[in-house]
């Protein structure tokens, strides 16, 4: 997962990874949560300072 987060700092490059472990978490700067195939929630960690940005579900 360190590996996948270096990559993901160069601009021209995504990471998608999809998993059940939570020990993932701290590495995701944007969480999607699905529930039965369809997007069940959207959030992006805490960043820099503390602030939380929740985004709503689609």
């Amino acid at each position: 997962m360190e590996l996948l987060a270096q990559v993901a700092q160069d601009t021209k490059r995504a990471v998608l990874a999809v998993t059940h472990d939570h020990r993932t978490l701290q590495f995701a700067d944007r969480i999607i949560k699905i529930d039965d195939g369809r997007i069940a929630g959207s959030e992006r960690p805490k960043l820099q300072g503390g602030i939380t940005m929740e985004m709503p579900a689609h």
